[in-house]
């Protein structure tokens, strides 16, 4: 059954990208320029679907109203909540989350599709989270649809992180913790700073290798460091090295890393995205 899931979201992708590929062409072709939202004719698509699919929408009303709100998404829209609306009957969640989901890739970018279908395939995987169809589907959205920020770099830090705990070679914790940590750290990107997975990792090499402290600490406050910033650990890494330095503060190394903790927190002051 999971094969089956996962090779269709394979597919599920692809298929969009040769839609906008070969729109391209016939506009190119034809010496014109595509319209910039095509929005009757995802009006028209959707609605088409939706009536050849009358599990999905039920009464005409109810298609004329999802048609509408898919059609707000423009171009690419329809094929969007097609594709979504058949990948999620196919896992056999609620009426109601299928078609609220799907609204929801209709009306985002092709990046969120791709996302989404990644991480999905990362959590439900048994050799990825290996967690149920509802929180690996929670957890997809959450990335996906739901993030605000840019979801090219959450997908990568979410990747990122989830090679480095999955491999259990530096730390180990269970795939539900390691997905939670992966998850974490991929919404505490910004745009104008250095990725959020590669500072996590650094900061916590640092905090155990070179610092001393245990592994549960050190994934704690690396933790902590890229929820206030990015950059907030360059900040914590100067201010321990200069406390606990004799030409500095001269402090012990708790007292270091706590100073540490008290000028990294400061970072989230800085106007930076």
């Amino acid at each position: 059954m999971r094969s089956n899931l996962i090779l269709f979201t394979l597919i599920l992708i692809p298929l969009i990208f040769i839609q906008r590929a070969s729109s391209a062409t016939s506009a190119a072709n034809l010496g014109t320029e595509p319209l910039g939202c095509e929005s009757a004719k995802e009006f028209i698509t959707t609605f088409e679907f939706l009536r050849d699919h009358l599990d999905l929408a039920g009464s005409g009303d109810n298609a004329v109203k999802l048609a509408s709100q898919v059609s707000a998404g423009c171009t690419g829209a329809a094929k969007r909540f097609i594709q979504t609306a058949k990948f999620m009957k196919k896992v056999d969640l609620p009426l109601t989350e299928i078609l609220s989901t799907s609204v929801e890739f209709a009306q985002k970018e092709d990046s969120h599709a791709d996302a989404f279908n990644q991480i999905f395939k990362r959590a439900y995987a048994e050799d990825g989270f290996d967690l149920d169809m509802v929180t690996s589907l929670q957890l997809a959205k959450k990335i996906s649809v739901e993030y605000p920020g840019n979801v090219q770099r959450a997908l990568k830090d979410f990747e990122t992180v989830s090679e480095f705990c999955l491999k259990k070679t530096e730390v180990t914790v269970s795939r539900q913790a390691c997905a939670e940590l992966a998850k974490n750290i991929s919404l505490n990107g910004k745009e104008k700073a250095p990725m959020a997975s590669e500072v996590f990792i650094e900061a916590y090499r640092y905090i155990k290798t070179t610092i001393g402290l245990t592994a549960h600490d050190a994934l704690k406050i690396s933790q902590d460091l890229v929820k206030i910033h990015p950059l907030a650990f360059s900040n914590f890494k100067l201010s321990y090295e200069y406390a606990i330095s004799d030409k500095g503060l001269k402090s012990n190394k708790e007292q270091s890393v706590l100073f540490g903790k008290k000028m990294a927190e400061q970072t989230k002051n800085s106007s930076a995205n």
